[in-house]
C-alpha cells in the first residue's frame, strides 16, 4: 500500500513503510552480503543502487572524511545479478 499524497505522511506511516519486515529482512542480506565481501553495508548499497539499469545515480550525504572515503569503496564493488537478485529478495 503506497502512499497517496503528501497529506497522509505521519511519522507512524514512515515507520511502518520503512521499517517493514521485507525492508528489515533486505538490510541484514546488505549485512551478511557486506560482510561476505569485507567491505561495509554502506558500499553494497550503492553498488546496489548504481548497478541499477537503466542507470541510477546515488546521491550520498556524507558528514565526515571518513563517511566520504567508505562511499567511495563503493566504485570498487561489482555485484552480480545474482547478489542483486538475492539482495532484492
Amino acid at each position: 500500500a503506497g502512499l497517496k499524497d503528501i497529506g497522509e505522511v505521519t511519522a507512524r506511516s514512515i515507520e511502518e513503510y520503512f521499517l517493514s519486515e521485507e525492508n528489515l529482512a533486505r538490510a541484514q542480506r546488505v549485512k551478511e552480503l557486506s560482510e561476505q565481501m569485507g567491505v561495509s553495508a554502506a558500499a553494497i548499497a550503492l553498488a546496489y543502487i548504481t548497478s541499477r539499469v537503466p542507470c541510477a545515480v546515488a546521491v550520498v550525504g556524507c558528514l565526515s572524511e571518513a563517511q566520504i572515503e567508505d562511499s567511495l569503496t563503493a566504485c570498487n564493488v561489482t555485484l552480480t545479478k545474482e547478489q542483486c537478485d538475492w539482495l532484492r529478495g
